[in-house]
């Protein structure tokens, strides 16, 4: 199928995560025809279309998962879409993809660095990217733990009530999604 356009959007064939319900407002906005829509597709703004790009999404999606990403880029507006562009080109395009450390001891240091910064919304999203990458709750716990001593007391209880409370979501997603 070749992208289709549409006021700066570009459609393009979409072959990841069915949940995507851009297809369906398409659709209805465009009056298209649904079986000219067939398969998942997604709306893609110009500025991402890079090969860098590309290799971002999918590090990101096999670390934090296709929800997530589908919830970072469709949040995406003109004001924001700079920022998003570099964060998955620079971050999860080039440095996720260096050979020098394993996604499991990436996932561990961001543990670590986003605790010393106070950052709980990145925090939560990069426990759960940890537990997607095979990292243990207690290897969690314990770089917690670790933090305690060199970011403070109270980065480490606010990042270990984070630790609890995804996790428990996070078993929760994995105990009904093989049920």
């Amino acid at each position: 199928m070749s992208p289709i356009s549409f006021d700066n959007m570009i459609i393009i064939q979409y072959v990841g995560c069915r949940r995507c319900p851009v297809s369906l407002c398409l659709v209805e906005i465009f009056d298209i025809d649904p079986d000219v829509m067939k398969g998942a597709t997604m709306t893609v703004r110009p500025e991402f279309q890079t090969e860098l790009f590309e290799k971002g999404v999918a590090m990101r999606r096999e670390v934090l998962g296709d929800a997530h990403v589908e919830r970072s880029l469709d949040s995406v507006t003109d004001l924001t879409a700079t920022l998003q562009k570099m964060v998955t080109e620079w971050a999860w395009g080039d440095v996720w993809q260096r050979p020098g450390l394993s996604k499991q001891e990436r996932s561990i240091l961001n543990l670590g660095m986003l605790t010393a910064l106070n950052r709980p919304h990145e925090l939560r999203v990069h426990i759960r990217g940890a537990l997607r990458n095979g990292v243990s709750e207690e290897k969690i716990v314990e770089v917690i733990l670790q933090t305690a001593i060199y970011c403070g007391f109270p980065a480490a209880l606010d990042s270990m009530r984070a630790v609890a409370e995804t996790i428990s979501a996070y078993r929760e997603e994995v105990g009904s999604a093989s049920d």
